[in-house]
């Protein structure tokens, strides 16, 4: 099953500078202290996880104030939206819970050894999650109920090796299902592609540690 791309994707020319100065869109009171994530759709709605009132504050394109989604005590890390307005959050309760507008109630609950702080849907509708402290990332397809994950990349011990992660944030699957790694630790992005556990460095700090 191949469903629609959800998040934003401008269009920006080669030659695209950034402005230098920036604007405030949420500040403390709407964002809390050091929240973790932000996601926008393909309609510009702005959906943003806050991690000090347990939160999620979504902003409809044109709106002012946001609408408020209770998620409990969980502390969300992390959050990707489908074109249905499922929010899937990782948190910190070591679960990917899925909440639904306009319900309180979230059908759906992915159980995780520690919490994740990255979630990402790609478009054959499989759950990424990238576990830090194990230095991994996984994924579970949401077409089945169960709950078997597949390990994308990392080996579960920090390294520089190519198979090898440490404390990997953000990701990102491309429409070819090329997967996108925030190494942090080591300083560095890398592509691992579909089935192979050996990565490629797209981008690092310095060539050693």
């Amino acid at each position: 099953m191949c469903i629609p791309i959800s998040f934003n994707r401008p269009k920006l020319c080669s030659l695209a500078v950034w402005n230098s100065f920036g604007s405030t869109f949420a500040g403390q009171n709407l964002a809390g202290v050091a929240p973790l994530a932000v996601f926008v759709n393909a309609n510009n709605t702005v959906y943003l996880a806050n991690i000090q009132y347990s939160t999620i504050e979504v902003w409809y394109q044109g709106s002012g104030s946001p609408i408020n989604i209770f998620v409990g005590a969980t502390l969300p890390y992390s959050i990707f939206v489908t074109m249905a307005d499922d929010i899937y959050t990782g948190t910190g309760d070591i679960s990917v819970d899925k909440w639904v507008l306009n319900n309180t109630n979230n059908p759906f609950t992915l159980n995780v050894s520690e919490p994740c702080f990255y979630v990402f849907i790609d478009t054959n509708n499989s759950l990424h999650c990238s576990l830090s402290a194990s230095h991994q990332v996984i994924k579970r397809s949401l077409n089945s109920s169960d709950n078997n994950v597949l390990i994308v990349a990392g080996t579960g011990c920090p390294g520089f090796m190519l198979d090898m992660l440490d404390y990997p944030l953000g990701i990102f699957i491309d429409d070819n299902f090329n997967v996108y790694v925030a190494d942090s630790n080591n300083n560095r992005i890398q592509l691992f592609q579909p089935g192979e556990l050996n990565g490629e460095i797209l981008a690092c700090k310095s060539t050693s540690k």
